[in-house]
């Protein structure tokens, strides 16, 4: 007990207590903390709107449209849609899997005919030339140049059946009537070659 009545434990407490304290006990969060987390609140709910906007964009995307029958498909960008294509068209008509094979440019069959050329559609493709170029007057070095350029090609040639060879042969046969330049002659020799063909 001091002098003036009060106890030591009140003057203790007087004593310890920090100068301009309200005696209030706060959290302890500074408004730095705070300003931080509100800043992460608002990214990600700014990255979910942004993935629900591109998710919205992929699943508006037109699908591939199917043609009626008797119309040929627009020119395939993968080679699932080329499969699907050939396997539609075959089983319409011969003459409209011509001209959907006709359609194709060369240079897109490394990427089109990738997981095809291994089944039945490599001897189907050398019957079309035959009997749509060839047999017709026409050339189809560039066709076959860029079937070399197919992956596992060699392998597809090395497997093809007796029958198919022959068809082969006769193909680069009656190609050697259509060639007319050196040049031309030159490259059908080398492509014989390419496709194990002996003129």
């Amino acid at each position: 007990m001091t002098s003036d009545g009060r106890t030591f434990l009140d003057t203790a407490t007087s004593t310890c207590k920090p100068e301009g304290s309200s005696g209030i006990l706060t959290s302890g969060k500074s408004d730095g903390a705070r300003d931080i987390s509100t800043s992460s609140v608002e990214t990600d709910s700014e990255t979910h709107s942004q993935f629900k906007a591109a998710s919205s964009s992929l699943a508006a995307a037109p699908p591939r449209m199917v043609p009626p029958p008797g119309q040929l498909p627009r020119v395939p960008e993968t080679s699932l849609q080329f499969q699907a294509d050939w396997k539609t068209m075959k089983k319409q008509n011969g003459a409209l899997l011509s001209q959907y094979f006709k359609s194709l440019p060369p240079s897109k069959y490394p990427l089109l005919l990738q997981q095809s050329l291994e089944t039945s559609t490599f001897p189907e493709i050398v019957s079309i030339l035959h009997s749509d170029f060839v047999k017709c007057g026409k050339s189809c070095l560039e066709e076959l140049r860029w079937l070399t350029k197919v992956k596992r090609f060699s392998v597809s040639v090395m497997f093809l059946s007796r029958q198919e060879k022959a068809s082969l042969l006769q193909l680069f046969k009656d190609l050697q009537a259509v060639v007319l330049t050196d040049s031309e002659q030159a490259e059908l020799n080398e492509l014989a070659h390419q496709f194990c063909v002996k003129l």
